[in-house]
């Protein structure tokens, strides 16, 4: 949707598909006041699923919610976020690995 900034579709997809708000934090931020640059992470539970970098907060946020958006039209979402946090839209193991006995 053109409409819609990279946050808002991070949101809404991470919502829908796990039930879960992504965390943006700044992990760094360098240079002089009048020029820092931020750079911010943006995070599914404790999952680093996106990155990226601006001159203000609000663009570096931006920036990380496209890399993520990238990453799940490329791989889908970390098996990790999947396991922390299923969704009713999983379908079972087709040959679940058996215990042995």
């Amino acid at each position: 949707d053109l409409h819609k900034d990279a946050r808002s579709m991070l949101q809404e997809r991470s919502q829908a598909e796990l039930r879960f708000t992504p965390v943006y934090r700044v992990v760094d931020a360098s240079g002089p006041d009048h020029e820092k640059e931020f750079f911010i992470e943006v995070v599914v539970g404790d999952i680093v699923i996106g990155s990226g970098s601006g001159t203000s907060k609000r663009t570096a946020a931006q920036s990380a919610a496209r890399s993520a958006l990238q990453r799940l039209e490329e791989v889908g979402w970390p098996e990790e976020a999947q396991v922390v946090f299923p969704t009713h839209e999983r379908e079972p193991d087709e040959n679940p690995v058996e215990e042995e006995a």
